[in-house]
């Protein structure tokens, strides 16, 4: 029976971070007027889990799932803007 205990390092996670940029994340900045399709399905990144008082949850699931709006801020859309994404999950 083979052992490798003596050579348990540890768990290793490697993560790479979300960089808005034209080489990385090439992300289409959202306006005010940006309220129909096609310009209001762009320009987002929606975390999942970590939900903030600006965010929205979903039961499509069965189970309550939360997300946040990461950017733009919430605080930064307009109404259309932010009932875009419930209406988007509600779709999957």
């Amino acid at each position: 029976m083979m052992s490798y205990a003596d050579d348990y390092v540890g768990v290793y996670l490697l993560t790479e971070s979300i960089k808005i940029d034209a080489d990385r994340l090439d992300l289409a900045d959202l306006n005010p007027q940006d309220d129909a399709e096609p310009n209001i399905t762009g320009g987002y990144i929606i975390e999942m889990g970590n939900a903030n008082p600006g965010g929205f949850a979903s039961t499509l699931s069965g189970q309550t799932v939360e997300f946040s709006w990461w950017d733009p801020e919430a605080g930064r859309l307009t109404g259309a803007q932010r009932q875009w994404g419930p209406r988007l999950y509600s779709r999957l």
